[in-house]
């Protein structure tokens, strides 16, 4: 079965889309592109127009059901300001099937992560594989951030796992769009709210460590 890709998009960059849908190695039929304004997008790919409240958690469903529907076995989410190489993908997907993790995202190596009370963040909410038959899905509750961060601690805590693989990318725009737009950061402080709310424990953890820039890396090149 085959591995798809979904990435949303508001037509901001989008010869790093192009460019990403031609690095990904995955045929364009599988590819799906959840559009959230009416801007042109690659030739040959699926759109799922998205035009309407801004959450990004169910622009993944979109996808990822999309995905599910079309016969996937696992879907790429990715960002679509994201540089990659044909391997990236192909990489994550292969450490997912090895592991019988539910999710595979990049780290400095191979390792299977399964906690309890995962505090420490793994997941890089631009880059990740979801395993489509282990259930787990991205909480509509959030609608900016911190719902990478509720994907991360439920596929370690109630899932099987998160596999971190070193995988070449790099995002060279992270985190700008929510930097420049007043709307993005009061979903961000809602998001913060909820994710006290259903992750008390963890939440002191997370958010010192998202406030103090945090420890996941906005770009990885092993090897090169």
């Amino acid at each position: 079965m085959p591995t798809f890709l979904t990435v949303p998009t508001r037509g901001d960059h989008p010869e790093l889309l192009e460019a990403l849908v031609h690095a990904s190695s995955i045929p364009r039929q599988n590819i799906a592109i959840v559009r959230t304004a009416d801007v042109p997008v690659p030739a040959g790919v699926a759109v799922l127009d998205a035009i309407g409240p801004l959450n990004i958690h169910h622009w993944w469903n979109l996808g990822i059901d999309y995905a599910k529907d079309h016969g996937a076995s696992s879907v790429a989410v990715l960002n679509d300001d994201l540089v990659i190489n044909s391997h990236t993908i192909t990489d994550l997907t292969s450490a997912l099937e090895a592991t019988g993790a539910a999710i595979a995202t990049p780290g400095p190596q191979v390792r299977l992560h399964r906690n309890r009370m995962p505090l420490r963040p793994l997941l890089i909410g631009s880059l990740w594989v979801l395993d489509l038959s282990s259930g787990l899905k991205p909480n509509e509750d959030f609608q900016w951030w911190y719902g990478d961060d509720d994907l991360d601690i439920r596929a370690r805590r109630d899932f099987p796992g998160l596999v971190t693989v070193p995988v070449w990318f790099e995002h060279p725009h992270a985190g700008q769009s929510t930097e420049t737009s007043p709307i993005l950061q009061e979903l961000v402080a809602q998001d913060e709210r909820t994710f006290r709310n259903q992750h008390l424990l963890a939440y002191g953890w997370r958010v010192l460590d998202r406030k103090s820039g945090g420890r996941l890396r906005h770009s990885w090149k092993p090897n090169s």
